[in-house]
C-alpha cells in the first residue's frame, strides 16, 4: 500500500472512531439527561384508580416549572410536582424515544426545591425524621410548613370509594441552631427577652391574633414583625 494511502486509511479509521465516540456520548446524554445527578432515582408509578376522588399532589395534577438544587448545582426549568401522600418530589422528563417519564427525585443530595415560586427543603426534626418543608419567610426566625395528605374511605357513599383529604399542615420554626415544631405563639415567644415579649404580645393584640392561630398570612405577618423587632439583637438560647 502506498504511503499516502496508508495515512489516509489511518486518518479515516481515527475519524470514524471519534465520530462513534461522540455519538455514544450524545446518546448517553439524551438517554440519561444532561446530568446523571438530575436523572437519578426510582421510577414513579403511583397512580390511584379512576374511582378515587382528588389527587395526591400539593396543588394540582399538572406538573409545574421549577428548579432543583442537588449537591450545590441548580437545575432550572424542570417539570416538578410534590406527592404529599408519599412525600416525594416527582420529576417529569423526556427519554430517548421522546416519551414523558416520571422519576422520584433522589433525596441523597437534594438540597432545595422550587415549584412555581414556592421554596421547599429537606429538614431534620429533633427526633431525626426527615421532612420536606416549605419556607414561608426570611430572617433570624423562619417559619416552615410541612404538608401532608391522606387517602381515606368516603363514608358518604353506600359503595366503597376512596378520596384524598384536603392537605394538612404542620408548622416548624428554625433559628440558627434549632428546628422545632410550632403549635402556638408560646413556642415563638421563648426566643425573646421579657421586654421584647411584651412588644410582640402588644402587636398580636393590636392585630387581633390568637395565640393558636394557624393562618399562614397572620403567622408570616407576625414573624416579619418579630424579625424586625429582633434586628441587631441576639436570640435567647
Amino acid at each position: 500500500m502506498p504511503r499516502f494511502s496508508f495515512y489516509v486509511f489511518i486518518f479515516s479509521v481515527f475519524f470514524i472512531q471519534s465520530n462513534l465516540q461522540s455519538q455514544n456520548v450524545s446518546e448517553r446524554k439524551q438517554m440519561y439527561g444532561p446530568d446523571p445527578m438530575l436523572i437519578n432515582g426510582k421510577v414513579y408509578n403511583y397512580f390511584p384508580g379512576s374511582g378515587v376522588k382528588g389527587h395526591q399532589y400539593l396543588n394540582q395534577k399538572e406538573f409545574q416549572l421549577g428548579s432543583l438544587v442537588i449537591r450545590g448545582k441548580e437545575y432550572k426549568d424542570v417539570l416538578l410536582n410534590y406527592d404529599l401522600l408519599n412525600q416525594e418530589i416527582i420529576l417529569q422528563y423526556t427519554d430517548l424515544q421522546g416519551s414523558n417519564r416520571l422519576l422520584i427525585v433522589s433525596k441523597a443530595w437534594l438540597e432545595e426545591i422550587n415549584i412555581e415560586g414556592e421554596t421547599f427543603s429537606l429538614r431534620k426534626t429533633p427526633d431525626n425524621r426527615q421532612l420536606i418543608a416549605q419556607t414561608l419567610n426570611q430572617g433570624q426566625i423562619q417559619l416552615h410548613v410541612h404538608w401532608t395528605k391522606r387517602l381515606i374511605a368516603d363514608i358518604n357513599l353506600v359503595s366503597k370509594q376512596y378520596v384524598f383529604e384536603s392537605k394538612k399542615q404542620n408548622f416548624f420554626l428554625t433559628t440558627k441552631d434549632t428546628f422545632q415544631e410550632y403549635t402556638s405563639t408560646k413556642d415563638l415567644l421563648q426566643f425573646f427577652s421579657d421586654q421584647d415579649k411584651e412588644i410582640v404580645k402588644q402587636f398580636m393584640k393590636q392585630h387581633k391574633m390568637k395565640p393558636n392561630t394557624k393562618s399562614i398570612l397572620q403567622l408570616i405577618e407576625l414573624l416579619n414583625f418579630c424579625n424586625q423587632t429582633l434586628k441587631e439583637k441576639s436570640l435567647q438560647p
